[in-house]
């Protein structure tokens, strides 16, 4: 529903300028009996304001300023004993105006709050808004509230609204009103229950036309493959087969065409990680076009579509990481002008396509090591620079999404970092020469993580945000006469939260689709949850449902002998309560209907067996029982009539095999005695076997899923990636060898000789793992950004000074044994990686979060085997190179400039991780997604300002010497003496994972 901008009505008083504005005032008194005050966020004010009884008297306040000041100077000329605040609200406070009062500023208003009813007795405040009172942090606001105001404060900890309100609600609004009011006062979830209990990073939300949302997740439930839900009025039902492709799938979008047909694009691992495209045929997601279509790997990729023609946009490795724009023709994809067209290598690619057709793209387009908003478009046949390339302000970007409002006028969102932007979403519009800000304040108060911008119905723009202001929960903003302001009530997941999406309905109902990252309990969840703000007007649907069609799915084949037979029926409409009881069998009298499954709200699967004791050449097919207790999702019973479509089978008698005559079994001779005086010798291992080989699965099929495969390279001693199959990358695990000191495994792209070496694609190093608990034994997973089908390899460990290549040898399809000369082995295998699986970034120089949700749970483990008793801390650094911005001066100090110590100690985290010598101590700490976190080690102390510190950074150390080592997925290594000492880095061992 859309906000009002103008109010017109009469009972509208502005708080700030009482004599200039128009109230329709019966009879002033010294102290007003009812007064209601209005927050103007609240749906269809206009509808509560007409409905008021004829002895209150309503005041709405002004968006733009503070509401808690704006009722305090009302209130000192217009007192009263019995006050209604009507706005949206949240578990410890509502919001007023541009303000929000809540538990955390309750004594920063105190003063103005004793103010309110100074001039009058036995006070009544009631807070006719959602949740206001709901779990400890509403109980201690409202005794705090009572405390200042000394009234009696009246509050809900539920929902308001849509038929449900407080009691005092009776003495001020008509019954018709109360009763019509079909908003609510609050974020209300939609359906019941999470739609998913474990969803990875990656999902969406879109609407069809008709306003039916629907949600594609990568469901942690089905091997990181998809799942497409669709909420149909009452729950989030299945479309399709959950859990498709055949491989896992990432980067996943979903939009519909002009038909409402919904399309899914995704990197699909089944297909070498190329790119596909999906949609629904009615019955399941079929591919568009050749499954893995693209020309190499990517990720970061972008669905869009103009009427019925689908675009995608992604980061193209084909083409050196740059950006790369495709269209399908009606029968395979081609390319929108060049491939690779951006001036150098992409991240984070957002498509759309204007009112007149064009397509733009936002991108992060790489500036050194910092990255910034840069706009193309496609116009007169080629790809063109919106405005000026990397645009964005603050040291670096994130999270670019671009779209338009009715005049095609293109608006991107993106969260800035650095320049004193603290995170900060930054909204900019094109005014057809530059970029330029939008709104006289910020869009996000604190930091706005993965923002997200949408138009409403009315040309209305809006923002959605993992709002650091309320602790990393959601929030949506909406500009509102050049002003930013919450919409509805500001926090309002559980916890804190991640990747909200946001879209309106067919009815300008907004919908917010995200993570959650804890339950009501506090417990760790990664369930899809969405809310909307708002109600979808009642529709009076009296037309009953049918059942259309029962059709014949496994086997397809008409006739059958036994066994298993699976029907599907389709109904007219969504229905429930679809049950074993509402099916009879037809025919075949010894058949049973085994179950009946949900594909979705509209067909279901019934399973019916067929046993081998029915007669000959007869038929079993299933009908409605006699009083079904299927009905729509507003309650109306199906009605009864022969389906459309009635398939049936037909049961034959099963084929007897021929018999099988038996053979005599042949006389095997016994072997000869061998002659004591002849020695025996081994056979030639050159000699063939005549045995035939085993025979083994017929792998020709083309249908089956892709084996990774790593192969090989006499000429290089290297190792090709051939293909990758339902991984994404490789992982190497140590073997066998004598450590006695560090040792450093390199991996290379490969050369053109078994001594020469390409670009450095990782490096770890092996300590004395005979001194370590098993625990700390090394795993070392390459960053799958850097593995492509296709990809050569080279291994080599630093060695006393030298640099020793490795010798390769096959151990099977995905293993390969590393020999390299020194009595040290490693294997190298093909391994499936998250965002989880290596956080530390080069030789353990920082751990980057920058993929993390934004509250993320820690578990540490800490092996010392040390005399001293060191502490483990980590700070915050506004780039992964330990850059960090001076909030005073703007300018960012590096490792080893001078107050780059105090500024890192400054940003410290206060985890403080120490151990106990030759033991493993555990740890567990939350640290906040979104960040570089440097590592920090007090020696043999815990104050930083006194003891002596070596950072991860070496550049901040005394002769830049390195004390801190990457050991593996997870793992680093410290050497705590003064010049390295012994060079060991096993003084302090921490490996830590996510819970």
């Amino acid at each position: 529903m859309p906000l009002l901008n103008v109010l017109t009505h009469t009972r509208i008083v502005d708080v700030v300028n009482p004599r200039v504005s128009v109230a329709c005032r019966r009879g002033k008194t010294s102290i007003t009996p009812k007064t209601v005050i209005f927050d103007p966020h609240i749906d269809n004010l206009n509808l509560l304001l007409d409905g008021l009884q004829a002895n209150v008297q309503a005041y709405v306040l002004t968006k733009e300023r503070d509401g808690i000041e704006q009722i305090t100077t009302f209130l000192q000329q217009n007192p009263t004993h019995d006050l209604t605040l009507i706005g949206h609200g949240f578990p410890g406070g509502m919001g007023l105006g541009s303000a929000t009062l809540e538990l955390q500023n309750l004594d920063d208003y105190a003063q103005q709050l004793e103010r309110w009813f100074a001039s009058t007795n036995q006070a009544k405040l009631t807070l006719m808004a959602c949740n206001v009172a709901q779990d400890n942090v509403g109980q201690d606001f409202i005794q705090r509230l009572t405390e200042i105001t000394s009234a009696t404060i009246i509050a809900s900890a539920k929902v308001l609204g849509n038929g449900e309100w407080l009691p005092v609600a009776n003495s001020l609004f008509t019954p018709e009103t109360l009763q019509g009011y079909q908003g609510t006062l609050a974020w209300t979830q939609v359906g019941s229950g999470a739609i998913s209990q474990d969803i990875a990073n990656d999902f969406d939300i879109e609407l069809d036309s008709q306003g039916r949302p629907y949600i594609i997740f990568q469901d942690g439930g089905n091997d990181l493959k998809l799942t497409v839900k669709q909420f149909n009025g009452v729950d989030w039902v299945t479309v399709g087969t959950p859990g498709f492709p055949g491989g896992n799938a990432s980067f996943a979008g979903l939009e519909f065409d002009s038909n409402d047909t919904p399309y899914v694009v995704f990197k699909d691992s089944a297909n070498r990680n190329r790119a596909s495209v999906m949609k629904f045929d009615g019955n399941d997601w079929v591919y568009v076009g050749r499954p893995g279509f693209s020309a190499g790997g990517l990720k970061d990729i972008s669905l869009t579509f103009d009427g019925d023609r689908a675009y995608i946009a992604y980061t193209d490795r084909n083409q050196d990481g740059r950006a790369t724009v495709q269209t399908f023709n009606g029968t395979t994809w081609v390319n929108v002008g060049q491939p690779g067209f951006s001036s150098g290598e992409i991240e984070a690619a957002d498509l759309n396509v204007d009112g007149n057709g064009v397509p733009y793209i936002a991108y992060l387009s790489a500036s050194g090591r910092t990255n910034r908003v840069t706009v193309q478009r496609f116009i007169n046949g080629q790809w063109s620079v919106v405005g000026t390339e990397a645009f964005s302000i603050g040291a670096e970007s994130y999270a670019p999404d671009i779209e338009f409002d009715n005049n095609n006028v293109p608006y991107v969102v993106y969260r800035a970092r650095g320049n004193g932007e603290g995170n900060k979403a930054i909204v900019e519009r094109f005014n057809g020469t530059d970029w330029v800000q939008v709104g006289n304040n910020n869009a996000s108060t604190a930091g706005g993580f993965h923002p997200d911008i949408e138009f409403d119905n009315n040309n209305v723009l809006h923002l959605a945000i993992v709002d650091q202001a309320k602790k990393d929960k959601v929030s949506v903003r909406v500009l509102e006469n050049d002003t930013w302001v919450y919409l509805g009530d500001s926090g309002f997941s559980i916890g804190p939260m991640n990747f909200p999406d946001l879209e309106f309905d067919v009815n300008n109902i907004p919908y917010v689709l995200y993570r959650e990252t804890f339950d009501a309990e506090g417990a760790i969840v990664k369930g899809a949850v969405v809310k909307r703000l708002g109600e979808p007007p009642e529709v009076v649907d009296e037309i009953a449902p049918v059942l259309e069609s029962i059709r014949r799915k496994t086997p397809t084949d008409e006739v059958v002998s036994g066994d298993t037979v699976v029907f599907e029926v389709t109904f007219s409409e969504a229905v429930t309560n679809v049950g074993l009881e509402d099916f009879v069998i037809n025919g075949d009298p010894t058949a049973t209907i085994d179950s009946v499954t949900a594909i979705d709200s509209t067909r279901y699967e019934i399973s019916v067996t067929v046993h081998a004791s029915a007669p000959p050449n007869n038929i079993v097919g299933i009908d409605l029982a006699g009083n079904p207790d299927i009905t729509d999702i507003v309650g109306n019973g199906l009605t009864l009539r022969e389906p459309t479509i009635d398939e049936v089978y037909t049961i034959t008698e099963p084929e007897l095999p021929d018999p099988v005559e038996e053979e005599e079994e042949p006389v095997v001779p016994e072997p000869p005695v061998p002659d004591p005086e002849v020695p025996v010798t081994n056979p030639d291992p050159e000699e063939p076997s005549e045995e035939p080989p085993t025979a083994g699965p017929d792998n020709g099929n083309d249908d089956s899923p892709l084996n990774g495969l790593l192969t090989v390279l006499p000429s290089t001693n290297g190792v090709e990636v051939t293909e990758l199959g339902n991984d994404n990358t490789i992982r190497l695990t140590f073997l066998q060898g004598t450590i006695t000191e560090v040792k450093d495994v390199m991996v290379f792209g490969a050369g053109t000789s078994p001594t020469d070496f390409g670009e450095p694609i990782g490096q770890f190093s092996l300590l004395n793992y005979n001194e370590l608990a098993m625990n700390m034994l090394p795993l070392f997973t390459v960053d799958s950004d850097r593995i492509d089908p296709g990809e050569q390899l080279q291994f080599a460990i630093r060695d006393n000074g030298q640099t020793l290549f490795a010798t390769s040898s096959s151990v099977s399809d995905s293993e390969v044994l590393l020999d390299f000369s020194n009595g040290v082995s490693l294997s190298v295998e093909l391994a499936t990686a998250t965002v989880n699986t290596n956080l530390l970034v080069n030789d353990a120089q920082s751990i980057d979060l920058t993929a993390q949700s934004s509250e993320l749970a820690m578990s540490f483990s800490v092996y010392r085997e040390a005399a001293m008793d060191n502490t483990i801390d980590f700070y915050t650094t506004d780039f992964a190179n330990g850059g960090i911005i001076d909030t005073f001066t703007g300018q960012t100090l590096m490792p080893g400039d001078v107050g780059y110590e105090e500024a890192a100690i400054a940003n410290r985290l206060n985890i403080n991780l120490s151990g106990t010598n030759g033991q493993t101590n555990t740890f567990e700490a939350s640290l906040t997604g979104g960040l570089h976190l440097g590592i920090f080690v007090i020696i043999d102390g815990i104050d930083p300002t006194v003891d002596e510190v070596v950072f991860s950074h070496s550049g901040a150390n005394t002769g830049n010497n390195d004390h801190i080592k990457h050991l593996g997925d997870n793992a680093f290594g410290i050497e705590d003496q003064a010049g390295l000492g012994d060079r060991d880095f096993d003084d302090v061992v921490v490996r830590f994972s996510t819970i």
